[in-house]
């Protein structure tokens, strides 16, 4: 089972994916948040195997947030 985390500042799209994400097998969702510090926090401590990450985000963009998660968690994709 992979464990996944959702992370887009719009709650609506957050919700989609969960859903969306939720339905194919193996696939488990396991969190959802609105930025890229709350998912770096997450992946920190918690295993991740798989981030669904929205680019534009305030505060700091995917990119960044993409960057330090895989620094600290090289096998999360």
């Amino acid at each position: 089972m992979y464990r996944v985390l959702i992370v887009d500042d719009e709650q609506l799209m957050r919700e989609a994916l969960s859903i969306m994400v939720s339905k194919v097998a193996g696939f488990e969702v396991v969190g959802s948040v609105n930025s890229g510090l709350k998912a770096i926090e997450i992946c920190g401590n918690d295993k991740i195997d798989i981030v669904f990450m929205d680019i534009i985000m305030p505060e700091m963009s995917g990119i960044e947030a993409s960057k330090n998660i895989y620094i600290n968690n090289p096998n999360t994709t």
